[in-house]
Order: structure tokens, then sequence, then C-alpha cells
């Protein structure tokens, strides 16, 4: 249903998979990869406003704690 409904906004194409007819190839068409391109620039726009006074050794810092905030949080659990 995913699929089809991108394919609907014209986000995504099939195609039929040449080695198996039962499956479809799903690609992105050129106005997805527009899109996400711009929703790139603006959060590298808005990231650059609010973080721009931040000097070198402060994003580094921030950049370390956060990998390892990511990295706790993608740790298995023993539940």
């Amino acid at each position: 249903r995913q699929v089809q409904h991108l394919a609907d906004l014209g986000l995504v194409e099939r195609t039929r998979d040449p080695e198996d007819g039962r499956a479809s190839l799903v690609a992105a068409t050129d106005e997805a990869v527009r899109r996400l391109t711009d929703v790139q620039e603006h959060r590298r726009k808005f990231l650059d406003e609010r973080l721009g006074d931040w000097d070198e050794s402060e994003l580094a810092a921030f950049a370390e704690v956060l990998h390892r905030y990511n990295s706790a949080l993608n740790q298995p659990t023993d539940r």
C-alpha cells in the first residue's frame, strides 16, 4: 500500500522484474530526488543558522556525544 501511495504521488516508478514477473522493481522518480534534495538543503541551512556560531571544538564534542547517545539507543536489550 505504501509503494502504491508513493506511485500515485509520482514519487516512485514500478517496473516488472525481468527475472521474476511476479515481482516489481521500484525506483525513485526525478521528482522524488528533487524533493529529497530540497529537504536536505533546507535542513542544512537550518542547522547552519542555528549552529553557525559554534566553534569546531564545540561541534566535535557535540558530534561525539550524539554518536554515543545513538549507539546506546541501538544496543540490544536483555528483555
